[in-house]
């Protein structure tokens, strides 16, 4: 028998249940999902720009599940690259949280930022063990920036 669970499954005890020529056999708490992968959420939109600051910097507001109860991490990589270095995330301040549904984050785009980009979060997952996800694009969705000197004309 093979059985498996999509990433939008959460922790906690699940209920198997077989049917066979008609027959249906029902076990309550026969399987524990201990992890699960985080998920950006695809519509409405899951991942909120706001406008940017006078410095060029803007919030970013991320809604999903499974993003864990303790601070994991937000990569901001240029689209079609594994470059992920033309932005400052930042965790602290008035506006940053982290939450199982919902993360907000300040971004700080250094001068060579500009184009598409890929928000990627990855969790330390709802046990805070930390995970590996098979499902690569269900944390990462894309956000779009201009350069800083066209916001400051």
């Amino acid at each position: 028998m093979t059985f498996s669970g999509t990433s939008l499954a959460l922790p906690g005890q699940r209920a198997l249940t077989c049917t066979y020529n008609g027959q249906t056999i029902s076990l309550s708490n026969a399987l524990t999902v201990y992890d699960a992968s985080p998920q950006i959420n695809t519509n409405p939109n899951g991942v909120q720009q706001l406008s940017p600051d006078s410095s060029g910097g803007f919030y970013v507001t991320i809604y999903g599940t499974n993003f864990g109860k303790a601070v994991g991490v937000v990569s901001v990589c240029r689209a079609g690259t594994s470059s992920c270095g033309d932005f400052a995330v930042s965790y602290s301040g008035g506006y940053a949280t982290w939450g199982d549904t919902q993360i907000n984050l300040y971004l700080a785009p250094n001068l060579a930022a500009g184009g598409n980009y890929n928000v990627q979060v990855t969790s330390v997952g709802e046990a805070g063990n930390g995970f590996v996800t098979e499902d690569q694009d269900s944390h990462r969705k894309a956000i779009w920036w201009r350069f800083r000197t066209q916001l400051l004309r």
